[in-house]
């Protein structure tokens, strides 16, 4: 395995948000929220960042956190920041990243 590591990698087709490690969804939180989530946010956040087993339906609610905590330039910046630096901590010297950033009251697409 050490020497599939340590092979040059490619990437041709990363989504920012679905690439999102659970350490920069829970600094993205921190950043927006501070350390209290709001009132009403489930428990799936909590278990998608303590890496527990997840049902499909909670799985993808990772994609909708992702979203709700790139609303923002200096989210979205931070979080491209952090996915740049994992897949190059992976040995990705080359990386296709795409995003659709949304429409919010803090940015325009």
């Amino acid at each position: 395995m050490d020497f599939y590591r340590a092979l040059p990698k490619i990437e041709l087709h990363a989504h920012l948000n679905g690439s999102l490690s659970n350490s920069t969804l829970s600094e993205l939180r921190e950043l927006k929220y501070g350390k209290e989530l709001p009132s009403g946010t489930d428990d799936c956040f909590y278990k998608i960042l303590q890496g527990e087993s997840l049902t499909l339906e909670e799985c993808f609610k990772k994609f909708q956190y992702a979203h709700d905590l790139t609303d923002r330039p200096d989210a979205l910046e931070r979080a491209t920041q952090r996915v740049i630096e994992d897949f190059a901590k992976d040995g990705v010297i080359y990386l296709e990243l795409r995003t659709t950033p949304k429409c919010t009251a803090q940015m325009s697409k």
